[in-house]
């Protein structure tokens, strides 16, 4: 844009207020502040010092194309109609509380230290491809419509999007952010894409309200991914496969019942999902949180095998679901394997107890059905035991005895691995 011929801010405005266009010409200072404009504005492969539109209302559509702006001023003015700054590079530029009725595009724009603080984006926002170099500040800005930043890099500096609210999709796939990414108490009401994003330092989600879907998958994090106090939607979930962070902070209750491939079927995604917060949860000494990871890596692992009517495969299948699953918890709930054995010697007890195999051990009760309830729960728990060459009893009962038997054998082995597990870690 050099040796580009000179206008005069005189002659700039009276061009403006006609509806003319503005083209590859240099402007050092143009302001319009408090201006209402009702012809279209179209400035396109200018180089202007100062462009000063400070409570300007626009009442048509707005074109800065492929300009180059040292300092841009466009606090709270009004754009009617779509607006456009696309591959333009601006300077220092104050957008503050500005309002964009119609649609924005800033697609391949270069911003230096940009605030677009309390701004309202009523309809759809494009900054797709677009680059800041310095902090791009969108504090307490409104997109009614959602937004795309996909693709979008900030350079020496962070991406602040606190007490934003997103009323349409908030895209930052591929996004490169140098420093922090910010998004801490804002409502976001459909999904949230993160998909692929390279933050240099901490994504803080912290006391946000979610409505839909977070994917949080193939982000690169420098130091830590925070996702604390936030208030979930009907309809939340979360991935985060494939994501790389030294620290994952995030409250198991959040991430329960809302993990995005398990609640669409997709069990195989959901075990990945799973494996991933095991792995993360590990890295931060989560021990039982750990635990309540791979338990519901098992579970998904289970369920993602396809059925079949092989006889032999269905009894394996109900076998883990009886013995480890329900049984232990695939080794991470000891105490689970206790309750279902105290359910198993009732249980056996009460067959006895039919079967008149309870035995004849005198307990001090007068009451002959009290008595022979406890004989028949001693028999069981002696069973269980491993006390069963030591049994009595012939036919149904002996047979019913060796089952037990078995089933204890087993159980008693499942509690000792599930808590000596659990006491070594």
């Amino acid at each position: 844009m050099s040796n580009l011929p000179t206008l005069s801010q005189d002659e700039a405005k009276e061009k403006l207020k006609k509806g003319e266009r503005l083209h590859q010409v240099y402007i050092e200072r143009l302001s319009l502040s408090k201006f209402e404009l009702e012809e279209k504005v179209e400035i396109t492969e200018c180089k202007i010092g100062v462009l000063d539109f400070n409570k300007t209302q626009f009442k048509q559509e707005f074109i800065l194309r492929q300009c180059d702006v040292e300092t841009l001023v466009l606090a709270e003015a009004t754009f009617h109609q779509k607006c456009t700054f696309k591959k333009t590079k601006l300077g220092r530029a104050k957008i503050q509380r500005a309002n964009f009725k119609g649609n924005l595009n800033a697609e391949s724009a270069r911003f230096s230290y940009t605030s677009f603080y309390e701004c309202i984006f009523e309809k759809n926002v494009n900054f797709g491809y677009a680059s800041f170099f310095g902090d791009a500040t969108f504090q307490g800005a409104e997109f009614r419509k959602g937004g795309r930043f996909n693709s979008m890099r900030i350079v020496t500096g962070g991406g602040t999007f606190v007490g934003t609210f997103w009323g349409g999709k908030a895209d930052f796939r591929q996004v490169n952010i140098e420093n922090d990414m910010n998004f801490s108490g804002s409502r976001i009401e459909d999904e949230l894409l993160l998909i692929g994003a390279v933050i240099g330092l901490n994504v803080s989600l912290d006391n946000c309200t979610l409505h839909a879907k977070t994917d949080i998958s193939n982000v690169m994090s420098g130091r830590n991914i925070s996702i604390i106090n936030v208030t979930l939607g009907e309809n939340q979930s979360f991935r985060f496969v494939n994501t790389t962070t030294p620290g994952l902070n995030i409250e198991r209750n959040v991430i329960e019942g809302h993990v995005f491939p398990e609640n669409t079927g997709n069990y195989q995604m959901a075990a990945k999902e799973y494996a991933f917060l095991r792995t993360a949860f590990q890295t931060m000494n989560r021990f039982d949180d750990e635990d309540w990871a791979y338990y519901q890596f098992k579970r998904m692992q289970r369920k993602s095998r396809p059925f079949t009517l092989n006889p032999i495969s269905a009894m394996k299948r109900l076998g883990e679901y009886l013995f480890l699953d329900l049984g232990c918890g695939y080794g991470t709930m000891p105490f689970r394997t206790l309750g279902v054995v105290g359910i198993l010697i009732f249980l056996f007890g009460a067959c006895y107890s039919m079967l008149g195999a309870a035995g004849n051990i005198s307990f001090g009760i007068e009451h002959a059905k009290l008595n022979n309830f406890l004989n028949a729960i001693n028999t069981s728990l002696v069973v269980f035991s491993g006390g069963y060459g030591d049994l009595q009893v012939t036919g149904v009962a002996r047979l019913l005895a060796m089952i037990e038997y078995l089933i204890g054998v087993v159980f008693m082995g499942l509690f000792v691995v599930s808590f000596s597990r659990k006491i070594i870690r």
